[in-house]
This record gives structure tokens, C-alpha cells and sequence, in this order.
């Protein structure tokens, strides 16, 4: 007879675990806050923000320039002269 108490209660506590997480999982989608649409700018300069699930990130939308964390930085050639004469 004990069992049967401990089993119901059991499967009463993993449905209600479940629903919880369905729930959590409901709710989180809703509360999402868009950083990109603020009017403030999140991003630096030439940078472009991608929001995501619970952040954002800034990405480079420029030709010729590269992401380095979250600035853009040109992508220059860089030539070395030789001048000491040897």
C-alpha cells in the first residue's frame, strides 16, 4: 500500500517538474529583450547588432574590414621597406 502513495506521488512530482519546464521555456521566448532595437547604439562604429536568444552581438557589415571581439578593424595590407642598405 505504501508503494502505491510513493509512486503516485512520484509521478505527480515528475509531471509537475515537467510542466514547470514547459513552462519556464514559454515564458523565457516572451520575455526576450531586444538589445538591437533600442534606440541608444549597443554596437561600435560599422558594426552591426544581431540579436539573440538572451544577448546580442555586433558584427561587421562593411567590406574590408574584419571582427576583432566586438570592433571592426581594416584589413590592410601591410608592406615592410628594408632601409639599412644590406
Amino acid at each position: 500500500m505504501f508503494s502505491i502513495y510513493l509512486f503516485n506521488y512520484l509521478a505527480i512530482f515528475i509531471y509537475l517538474c515537467l510542466y514547470l519546464i514547459i513552462l519556464y521555456s514559454f515564458i523565457r521566448s516572451y520575455l526576450d529583450v531586444d538589445e538591437c532595437s533600442n534606440a541608444r547604439d549597443v554596437c561600435p562604429y560599422l558594426t552591426e547588432c544581431i540579436n539573440t536568444d538572451g544577448s546580442f552581438t555586433c558584427d561587421c557589415n562593411e567590406p574590408g574590414y574584419l571582427a576583432d571581439e566586438n570592433n571592426c578593424v581594416g584589413n590592410a595590407l601591410r608592406v615592410y621597406i628594408d632601409i639599412s642598405g644590406d
